[in-house]
């Protein structure tokens, strides 16, 4: 190669690789530059630079550092390499490499420097760029990992490892199918592989699973990392978890779900009293035909007396919820009476930020439980009607078929005899129908209390064996000496039952026997007579209200209130017949605790 040809590419070189050639010769105090250091300093070929020239063109911040490296390579011989900053003439900062040696004379003398420049602005800036990039990736709180063009995982910075539960050091050399869930089959990846090697990037929410073996959804993007020629030379992989996003979409499917599903009416509204959304139940209720209508409306035109609906949302925001009865006004103008439930809607931090309402039309109930309590009024009427109009008729009238006995002959006295049995028998229908109108009407929770057994079973039993003298009333074994949880309707209990025993006996002369048995929290009491018994078809339905027993006149009133007491005691009753035919009931009632 000629010497022609080795300049020309020497300054092919320069012009390609931004470089730079200087030659300063300290004996003469001449410096020579090269073409390419005009260029790096954007100043024209005739321009004859100094020495301080040439340093002058250094930034003000590495000026002083120069001026020390050159002075000590020329008076010591020592070469630099330094990477600092210029200013060009047109006042544009660019970043250097600036290299430097000597050569001296046999006495060590400094014949002459030589030195480099290279701008290096665009690598300083890659490396900037690529710094930052790093930082970015480091800090993001996606995970993010890079693969070669095999798949084999690269890099994986924190947040990958804080998601996944895998390490670095466990990651590196494998490949991202450490995740797989099994959610996915063989078609599914190769059509990833398909799209990323097209150099395509790939989108899709991935079911993955952590290192614990707990899934996860990722939304991932993958996308291939390309050279300046267009070649992949690997790929990068950003997962953002939404595996909790997804839960709170899935939960409230159900919740919208739910509150379209329900019969109640549901609407939620800003803390201003806005309604921002209700359900169809709401609509129906008001009478409205879609929520579109509805939405952006105060609550407070949705009620009767507006003012009333004011003091609730007042109340609310005081005490953060509020529950009770308004009149509603429909969108024709028509009222109903409504409950209603609020509350706030609150953050997890417990800042309210929505208001939520439900409500039940109670028109209806309301109907029904006045026309209850005119019932229950009509009742105890006929409770006072029973209890002293037709008792103190029925005295009179017993009274009076008791004087008739010794005035009829014996033809006569079978007659008086049905008289008289069925004026006591009216009596007792008015001891129970008093019972039952005072359970029935009564607004207040059944009171109970410690009651003794033995001495109000000893009692009735007295009682029915006066009422019955053609009839053996009688008790097997002992009444345990217990107290029972009731109250002083548990005589009703008892008497109802003997007189069943007895009124709806086929024999002769009815026998009824009484047994009770004491266990851990209740006493099973057993009334046994030699009657008819109760057919199978019968024993399920008997203290039903109003049936009636085989053969009976009567209004089975009694077995009802028999029920009804004894499962407010929280005891139950039953039926079965013995194998000679005759009916047993079984009570069993609680102790007192």
């Amino acid at each position: 190669m000629s010497v022609t040809d080795a300049d020309g590419l020497f300054r092919r070189i320069q012009d390609i690789a931004d470089i730079g050639i200087w030659e300063y010769n300290p004996q003469s105090d001449s410096l020579r530059w090269s073409d390419g250091l005009y260029q790096i300093h954007n100043v024209e070929k005739g321009y004859e630079p100094t020495l301080e020239d040439a340093i002058g063109f250094y930034h003000p911040d590495d000026r002083d550092e120069l001026k020390n490296i050159v002075n000590r390579a020329i008076e010591q011989g020592e070469p630099y390499d330094r990477e600092l900053q210029i200013v060009r003439s047109d006042g544009t900062v660019r970043d250097v490499r600036a290299q430097g040696e000597v050569t001296t004379d046999e006495t060590g003398e400094t014949t002459l420097l030589r030195g480099v420049l290279r701008d290096i602005t665009e690598r300083k800036q890659r490396d900037r760029e690529l710094r930052q990039f790093k930082e970015a990736v480091e800090q993001a709180a996606h995970a993010i990992y890079i693969t070669d063009t095999d798949g084999t995982i690269e890099y994986v910075n924190p947040a990958f490892e804080k998601i996944t539960g895998y390490t670095a050091e466990e990651t590196l050399g494998e490949t991202p199918a450490i995740l797989n869930s099994g959610a996915y089959d063989e078609s599914f990846y190769a059509n990833l592989w398909e799209t990323i090697l097209a150099g395509n990037d790939w989108e899709h929410e991935m079911i993955d699973e952590r290192k614990n073996g707990e899934k996860i959804i990722l939304a991932q993007t993958i996308a291939p990392i390309e050279t300046d020629d267009g070649n992949v030379e690997g790929f990068v992989a950003i997962n953002r978890d939404i595996t909790e996003r997804k839960e709170q979409e899935k939960q409230l499917q159900i919740y919208e779900y739910a509150c379209n599903s329900a019969f109640s009416g549901i609407a939620i509204a800003s803390l201003e009293g806005e309604l921002r959304s209700v359900n169809p139940a709401f609509c129906e209720m008001w009478g409205y035909a879609d929520r579109e209508t509805v939405r952006g409306r105060s609550v407070t035109e949705f009620w009767n007396d507006p003012g009333a609906a004011a003091e609730v949302v007042a109340a609310i925001r005081e005490t953060g919820s509020w529950e009770g009865e308004l009149e509603a006004v429909r969108q024709d103008g028509s009222t109903f009476l409504a409950y209603c439930s609020a509350s706030y809607v609150k953050t997890d931090g417990g800042e309210p930020t929505a208001l939520m309402s439900s409500f039940v039309d109670i028109t209806e109930r309301k109907k029904h439980e006045r026309q209850l309590k005119q019932a229950n009024e009509e009742l105890e009427m006929l409770n006072r009607v029973v209890r002293h109009d037709i008792r103190n008729d029925m005295a009179v009238i017993l009274g009076w078929a008791e004087f008739l006995e010794e005035h009829v002959d014996e033809t006569g006295t079978d007659h008086l005899k049905k008289i008289l049995s069925s004026g006591e028998h009216i009596v007792e229908l008015t001891e129970i129908a008093r019972d039952y109108v005072e359970t029935v009407t009564s607004e207040e929770t059944v009171e109970l209390k410690p009651t003794p057994l033995r001495s109000v079973l000893d009692t009735e039993l007295t009682l029915r064996q006066e009422s019955y003298p053609d009839a053996d009333i009688s008790t097997i074994g002992s009444i345990p000496d217990v107290e029972l949880q009731a109250n002083e309707m548990l005589s009703s209990v008892f008497r109802n039952l003997l007189n069943n025993a007895v009124q709806h006996n086929d024999k002769d002369r009815p026998v009824v026997e009484i047994m009770a048995e004491e266990y851990a929290d209740n006493v099973e009491i057993t009334i046994r007579d030699n009657g008819p018994g109760v057919p199978e078809s019968q024993q399920e339905t008997i203290f039903g209200k109003g049936a009636q027993s085989l053969e009976s006149s009567g209004t089975g009133i009694g077995l009802y209130l028999v029920q009804m007491i004894v499962a407010q005691y929280g005891g139950d009753v039953a039926v079965r017949n013995t194998d000679t035919g005759g009916a047993v009931f079984t009570l069993r009632l609680p102790k007192v605790s």
